[in-house]
């Protein structure tokens, strides 16, 4: 078994499993808490390599995988050989992958920071807490081998869904750009703070949030989104859509019975461009549908052109829609 569940973890962490691998992986997670503690270490690992001073040295990388195998051997003696096995090939592809990790000293401890970090496609992290965030593209997520021990302080650049183990203890703190900040104790939200927009957003979903700037502290409730402007460090809250939340991740959003004018102010704020609809009357009409984010705005719009005698041009950056 030790054998196969070797061969499966690799498997895993590489997306070449089969179904029945899957299954069997599940159900060696769910046979003992400890499994799921070392393959979220074996994971970081696996998804990182190691920097020090902003270059990769894979024998340092090495000697740092095969201390970290000392913990190991506390539990379980003879798993050594095989957590040797899989991490010494993790670290001959160092140089390939997306994330890293990079140690600091903080007086006499040794604080080591896993960043992971998203390009063309949507990823998944479960923290040491259990807590899940899923990271939009294109987006990096930080965190310490001190999370969920002294705190459970992330912090994100980019967009991520979190879906937050509750614990009263330690609150759930998520550090955005522009010293803002977003604690919680238990709760789904979504975050936006990509650093090339001048806008952070974060949508409650459920549970309970509580952002904060310099000037502001502002707790959000259940379907509120919060824009906090980085320029005029401006903060507006408002009422928010699931269905708008959750587009980059879905794939797709469906709208029914609305007015252009909604639709189109929707298709504003995903697609980040300014819309104008000078005719009142078709801004008036009420429209049902859907689109997708492999869409380009200009798909979407010939699309509602089938029904709507609608045309559009762009004029400095905006979309002119008659």
């Amino acid at each position: 078994m030790e054998n196969n569940i070797d061969n499966i973890i690799a498997k895993i962490l590489s997306g070449e499993a089969t179904d029945s691998e899957a299954i069997v992986f599940d159900k060696w997670i769910e046979s003992d808490e400890m499994n799921s503690h070392k393959f979220l270490e074996i994971k970081a690992y696996w998804c990182s390599s190691i920097k020090f001073n902003h270059s990769i040295d894979l024998k340092d990388a090495r000697n740092k995988l095969l201390d970290r195998i000392q913990q190991y051997e506390t539990v379980r003696p003879n798993n050594r050989r095989k957590y040797i096995r899989i991490l010494s090939a993790i670290v001959s592809a160092a140089a390939c992958l997306l994330g890293l990790f990079y140690v600091m000293q903080q007086g006499k401890e040794e604080v080591i920071f896993y960043e992971f970090k998203t390009t063309s496609k949507i990823d998944t992290i479960v923290l040491p807490d259990l807590s899940k965030v899923i990271l939009n593209k294109h987006s990096c997520l930080t965190y310490s081998n001190i999370f969920s021990k002294e705190n459970r302080v992330v912090k994100l650049e980019g967009e991520a869904l979190f879906d937050v183990k509750k614990d009263e203890s330690i609150p759930f703190v998520i550090e955005l750009e522009d010293n803002t900040s977003v604690t919680v104790l238990g709760t789904v939200f979504s975050i936006n703070s990509y650093t090339q927009n001048n806008i952070i957003n974060v949508n409650l979903l459920s549970g309970s949030v509580r952002f904060q700037s310099d000037k502001n502290q502002i707790t959000l409730s259940p379907n509120q989104k919060l824009l906090y402007n980085k320029e005029n460090k401006q903060v507006k809250v408002i009422e928010s859509d699931s269905n708008h939340i959750l587009f980059w991740l879905n794939g797709i959003y469906k709208y029914q019975t609305i007015s252009l004018e909604k639709l189109v102010t929707i298709l504003s704020e995903i697609y980040n461009i300014e819309i104008q609809l000078k005719d009142r009357e078709l801004a008036n009409t009420m429209v049902s549908g859907a689109f997708y984010n492999t869409q380009t705005i200009d798909e979407i719009l010939s699309v509602i052109s089938r029904s709507l005698p609608i045309k559009w041009k762009y004029n400095n950056n905006k979309i002119i829609i008659n």
